[in-house]
């Protein structure tokens, strides 16, 4: 087994390079070895499979990869995925002070706690279980975020129209108070007008939902100086030569083609 970093040859069970010092999971490394294989046999056979099956065969694969190389430290998360993470967790941090002082049930707000909870999942999986640091969120930022999004959130069913307008109206009072220091009187609309403004506004919209899943971002307090987001001093590492490990590739073949005939 060859170190990823320096290409030395490590004794299977090691966790630190003798020569670079490089520190990584052996289990791991196996098992990337194992995908990056796959990908290349998926590529030279790919005659075998529809184009659909291939595809989503590949996908899968190129996403277990991307996971595992983050994982061992061989690439570095990209930065969107960590503000993401750091934003949909302050979502789910401020939602409960929000429900109380809009005046909405939390209950209400269910459906998009529920949401909210798989996309930080979902972020996580994507960093491979990898304990990183995020940027930190303030409210400031969470809010506008919320605003954006709240069109998006009431079209796909996981806030009601009615709440969201009082939601909405909450949020933007709440951003005006982040950038002037003073509030405005916002009345919620009538149920009949606040539905019909909403229907309109959704029929010429087209909403794309990112699915994008650890650590937990640490949510400063409105009056905490904003921290400037990270920035990685670690260079971006050329994927390593792959030594191919001893696997029974024909047992695979058989497990590939009937998990994407069965799918």
């Amino acid at each position: 087994m060859q170190c990823p970093n320096c290409n030395h040859e490590a004794e299977r069970g090691s966790w630190k390079c003798t020569s670079c010092q490089f520190e990584f999971d052996s289990d791991l490394l196996i098992e990337w070895q194992h995908i990056r294989y796959l990908l290349d046999w998926l590529e030279k056979q790919s005659h075998q499979f529809s184009v659909a099956q291939y595809r989503q065969l590949q996908q899968l694969a190129e996403q277990q990869a991307s996971q595992l190389e983050i994982a061992l430290g061989l690439v570095e998360p990209p930065p969107e995925l960590l503000e993401n993470l750091a934003i949909w967790q302050g979502l789910l941090h401020y939602l409960p002070a929000w429900s109380r002082e809009a005046e909405i049930n939390l209950s209400s707000l269910y459906e998009l706690r529920q949401l909210t909870k798989a996309k930080i999942a979902a972020f996580k999986e994507d960093l491979g279980g990898k304990d990183v640091a995020l940027p930190q969120i303030d409210e400031g930022a969470v809010v506008e975020f919320a605003i954006e999004r709240m069109l998006f959130w009431t079209k796909n069913g996981h806030v009601s129209p009615r709440i969201s307008e009082k939601l909405r109206l909450y949020l933007q009072n709440r951003h005006l108070f982040f950038k002037t220091g003073e509030t405005a009187d916002l009345v919620v609309a009538p149920e009949s007008e606040t539905m019909r403004d909403i229907v309109s506004d959704l029929a010429v919209e087209t909403v794309v939902e990112a699915d994008v899943g650890g650590a937990t971002a640490v949510v400063p307090p409105t009056s905490a100086p904003p921290t400037p987001p990270i920035t990685s001093t670690k260079q971006q590492k050329t994927r390593p030569s792959i030594q191919i490990p001893s696997l029974d590739w024909g047992n695979a073949w058989d497990k590939v083609v009937a998990a994407a005939v069965s799918g």
